[in-house]
């Protein structure tokens, strides 16, 4: 097998577009069969290859086998909850007609979109690409699929076995370097699914705007957590810091730095510090749990962020520029104007700063981007009352951090800077499809006061009704 996923020749790409919605114009990828083979093959391609998939994740992130095992097996589980659900969402809803078309009835009938192209991001290669094709598939559309360049090996296996189990003709992997994504671009798709950053978020709308093509945005952003007075210390601290650490950092959801009630700051850090010397050992040494930074322009970029904070370094992690590894590394009260509390980290560094009460951190929240994620670390239920009232997130998770994303009977998805649209689920399906009302109006009788000449006793009569 090759080293590197053989890679779409530009000019190529308006044909294979062209190709997708001609076959999806047939009709093919309508009835419910063709979705479940699809949803079917899908399951085969990460079943019947986990090991390969599992040593991709290894080779493009240094991934460990427990992290990458898991985040497989949810997938599974993802692609298992649609197939078991989807054919009732298929299914046109029954609602009433307004008073001026009854006697009839309407039905909300869901129809696919068309061609869907998905970005997905390095991070996740195959969590955020098979999640993100369950709901393009069983909604019934076609799919451009692009695998990120950093991650080869991911590529090269999406390449090589969604032809074998899924229909070519409707589903299309197009590999290739970062910038082939503006010419995939200029082509006009009927939907844009992009998972990533909110920068290059904007250059996908600009390029949707040219066809009004409607998008789903999956940003990031700081996604800050609320550190209370009252709280089960050890439990809150321990899954903060295995949800901070997974995965290097590199998740969009990752706790990205806390805001810790000053009556119990000295005891919130100390106990950071024992849970990642107990996670973690002797941190200035390497450690095969932590996944590595995706490329050395990100390697780079986490050690500026880390040397130019301004804060102190209670926790400094290992870093190896060879195997782009870094360390666990926490930080004390850093510099507000600091890159460290500015820009989204995506990596294991974990800022911790001071705030007098919830009140001050609800003002420090609001003073910037809506997060994709909340995280409150509190036993006291007013707490969460208060930061659901008076701050705007994606989503809020109490006592716990990141594994929110796991359930598949809430919407996912960003607000503001943290992206647009909703996904997981029947939400992912419905985000997926035209929800399309198609109305009857029986000819059985009229209510002839619509119709002119208009008089006093038929504005009368009307007006009970609007």
């Amino acid at each position: 097998m090759e080293s590197t996923p053989s890679d779409i020749r530009v000019e190529d790409i308006p044909d294979i577009v062209k190709g997708l919605r001609s076959y999806f114009d047939t009709g093919a990828t309508l009835p419910y069969e063709w979705r479940k083979r699809q949803l079917e093959g899908l399951s085969k391609v990460l079943k019947l290859h986990m090991d390969e998939w599992i040593a991709a994740l290894h080779e493009d992130l240094g991934s460990h086998l427990y992290e990458a095992k898991m985040l497989i097996l949810s997938s599974l589980s993802d692609i298992q909850h649609t197939m078991g659900k989807f054919k009732s969402w298929m299914k046109p809803k029954s609602i009433s007609n307004p008073w001026i078309l009854y006697p009839g009835g309407t039905e909300l009938v869901p129809e696919p979109y068309g061609v869907v192209c998905d970005f997905i991001p390095f991070n996740y290669p195959i969590n955020m690409g098979i999640d993100t094709m369950i709901p393009i598939i069983a909604a019934g559309n076609a799919c451009v699929l692009k695998p990120s360049s950093n991650t080869p090996a991911c590529a090269r296996l999406y390449q090589t076995l969604i032809p074998r189990y899924m229909d070519n003709n409707a589903i299309k992997v197009i590999c290739g370097p970062t910038s082939i994504c503006t010419s995939i671009l200029e082509c006009r798709f009927d939907f844009i699914f992009y998972t990533g950053s909110p920068s290059v978020a904007k250059s996908v709308m600009t390029a949707a705007a040219r066809y009004l093509t409607p998008v789903l945005l999956e940003l990031g952003g700081k996604s800050p957590v609320f550190v209370d007075k009252e709280l089960h210390l050890e439990k809150c601290v321990k899954r903060l810091i295995s949800g901070k650490m997974f995965n290097g950092g590199q998740t969009c959801v990752a706790p990205d730095y806390c805001l810790v009630h000053s009556s119990i700051f000295d005891e919130f850090v100390q106990k950071v510090q024992s849970v990642v010397q107990a996670f973690y050992g002797d941190v200035s040494q390497f450690n095969d749990n932590m996944t590595h930074i995706i490329n050395k322009r990100h390697y780079d970029r986490l050690c500026n962020v880390i040397d130019t904070s301004g804060g102190n370094v209670v926790v400094m992690g290992h870093r190896d520029p060879e195997r782009l590894y870094i360390g666990p590394t926490i930080i004390v009260n850093p510099s507000l104007e600091s890159e460290l509390m500015t820009e989204e980290i995506f990596g294991p560094v974990l800022p911790i700063i001071s705030v007098e009460n919830r009140e001050a951190a609800i003002e420090f929240i609001r003073a910037r981007e809506k997060p994709l994620a909340l995280y409150i670390l509190s036993s006291d239920s007013a707490t969460a009352d208060l930061f659901t009232k008076r701050t705007s997130s994606g989503a809020i998770l109490v006592n716990d951090v990141v594994f929110h994303v796991s359930s598949q009977d809430t919407p996912f998805g960003g607000v503001g800077n943290s992206g647009m649209g909703q996904y997981h689920g029947k939400f992912g399906f419905k985000s997926l499809s035209h929800m399309k009302p198609v109305m009857t109006h029986s000819t059985f009788f009229d209510f002839e006061s619509r119709y002119p000449p208009y008089t006093q006793d038929k504005m009368d009569f009307a007006s009970k009704f609007v």
